[in-house]
Order: C-alpha cells, then sequence, then structure tokens
C-alpha cells in the first residue's frame, strides 16, 4: 500500500493555514448579527483616518469568534490594527505597554478575551444571581437571552470589578458581548462560508477523484459533540480530523473507491465513513 498521505490544508499547529479557515469579510462571518454593526462602524472611522477612533473589546467565552473577527477586521482595514488578547488584558504587568499603544493615532485596537467569572459579576449586579428572574423577565424571554449571551448586560464598571484598570477602559469605548453559538450556528459555520471545513475536506478529496459526502445527520453529530465539549466552532476541525484521518491515509492507496460518506455514526460511534467502490476503476492523471 502506498505511504502518501493526503495531507489536510488544516494543521493545528499551521497559524497561516489556521488563518485560511477563517471567514474573509463580516458579511461571509457566521452568526454574531449584533456585533457587525459597531465593528462596522469602528472599520468607516478607521478608514476616514478619524482622530479619535473607538477601540473595540470582544467579550465571550472561546470558540465563539473573536479571533476570526479581529482578523476580519485587519484584513478589511488593510494596515493599522492590532489585536490583544484576553490574558494581556489582565496582567497587570502589561498595562503600562498596552496603555501607551492604544495612545498610538491611526491604529485601531480589537481587544478581546474570555474573562471567565464576568457573567457572575453581571449576576450579582443585576440581582439574577439571588432571586432569578421576575414574570415580566420570564414573559420576555430575558431567560433564554441571558442563557445565549451571558455577557449581554456588561458594563464599563462590571469590567472594573473583574480588575480592569479605569484607564483601560476608559480607552475602549465600544465594549460587545459575543452571543453563544447554538447547534444550527455550528452547521452554518461547516458549511456555508467560502472556505468551510466541509468544502476544504471536499476539494481534497476531488483531487484523488473521489466524491466526499458529510450526511445531514453527521454535521448535526459534529456540531452536537462540540457543543457537548464546550469548544464551540473552534472544536469543530478537531472532531472533523479525528473522524477522517485514517480514511485521508488511505486514500492515495486505493483505486476503487468512488467516493466516501460520512455518517452520524462516524462521528458519534467512532464507526469508519462508508465506501462506495467501482472494481477495476482508473483514476485521473495527477
Amino acid at each position: 500500500m502506498s505511504e502518501t498521505f493526503l495531507t489536510p490544508t488544516i494543521k493545528p499547529e499551521d497559524d497561516d493555514i489556521e488563518r485560511s479557515l477563517r471567514p474573509r469579510d463580516l458579511g461571509e462571518f457566521v452568526g454574531q448579527e449584533r456585533i457587525k454593526e459597531p465593528l462596522d462602524i469602528a472599520l468607516q472611522a478607521a478608514r476616514g483616518r478619524e482622530e479619535a477612533l473607538d477601540h473595540v473589546l470582544l467579550v465571550g467565552p472561546p470558540g465563539l469568534g473573536k479571533t476570526s473577527l479581529a482578523f476580519i477586521v485587519r484584513a478589511e482595514l488593510g494596515t493599522g490594527i492590532r489585536c490583544i488578547a484576553g490574558p494581556a488584558l489582565e496582567r497587570k504587568g502589561d498595562m503600562a505597554a498596552i496603555l501607551t499603544s492604544l495612545e498610538t493615532r491611526d491604529v485601531l485596537f480589537i481587544c478581546g478575551g474570555a474573562f471567565d467569572g464576568l457573567d457572575k459579576i453581571i449576576e450579582n449586579r443585576t440581582g439574577r444571581r439571588q432571586i432569578g428572574f421576575t414574570k415580566d423577565e420570564v414573559a420576555s424571554g430575558v431567560p433564554q437571552q441571558a442563557k445565549h449571551n451571558p455577557y449581554a448586560e456588561v458594563e464599563p464598571d462590571d469590567l472594573l470589578r473583574f480588575g480592569l484598570i479605569p484607564e483601560l477602559v476608559g480607552r475602549l469605548p465600544v465594549v460587545v458581548s459575543l452571543e453563544t453559538l447554538d447547534e444550527a450556528s455550528l452547521v452554518r459555520i461547516l458549511v456555508e462560508p467560502k472556505n468551510a471545513l466541509s468544502k476544504q475536506y471536499k476539494k481534497l478529496f476531488e483531487l484523488e477523484d473521489v466524491r466526499l459526502t458529510f450526511e445531514q445527520e453527521a454535521l448535526l453529530a459534529v456540531a452536537q459533540k462540540a457543543l457537548k465539549h464546550g469548544t464551540g466552532a473552534r472544536g469543530l476541525r478537531a472532531i472533523l480530523e479525528d473522524v477522517m484521518r485514517d480514511i485521508m491515509y488511505d486514500l492515495p492507496g486505493r483505486d476503487d473507491v468512488t467516493e466516501v460518506v460520512v455518517t452520524r455514526e462516524c462521528i458519534l460511534e467512532g464507526r469508519p465513513p462508508l465506501l462506495v467502490t467501482e472494481p477495476q476503476r482508473a483514476k485521473k492523471e495527477a
């Protein structure tokens, strides 16, 4: 058997390749509709070279798209953007350097982090941690909204109580919270963007003259597994890689395979993908 490996273009250790998976503009980004407007406004201000740029702070758990959004802004802006991750914002020793950077003219700053525990601070301020929700709030769907976006009501005082210093909070006037991704959103991420994971895998299999099919139930299973693990969109790639690894190794040495079908059982039970074969089939010449 041939030892050639059908190498995916999505190695975790290759940052340049990982970036290639990200959406390339806000319109292509799946979900997070409520944060696109403030980001677009910040982009317009940066393009217009306004003297006072509104730096942005993205708040939300891992796997919701904070890094992708920052790189979209950088791609659309071209230059003049710096991304600062959450751990740097939370380390006292880094504050002076960050504050000095934020004074730089003509540079838009996109800061972001998970800020673990911030949701509890918000709950304490709103009183919901002790008394829960009122009847009116329950009737209007506030509990579901809070579950979908636990940081939706974040205010500057919450960030101060979390530990950010006033000088930093004052320089980040646009604070945007990200919504958690549900099953439907994760499935859309798998299939809709131009560089979606499912499309990249299908392209790889086309190079071997083999059709790759993901059953809808399989895509739902991938989304469910990512939700169960709490990894969000970031975990989709690892789940698919685990399923596809063996067949991607074997396929270059097979001349009889015409189609590979990924089923729900492949995702949830570890079964190998189904192979549709055709004896005496010759592959296209490279």
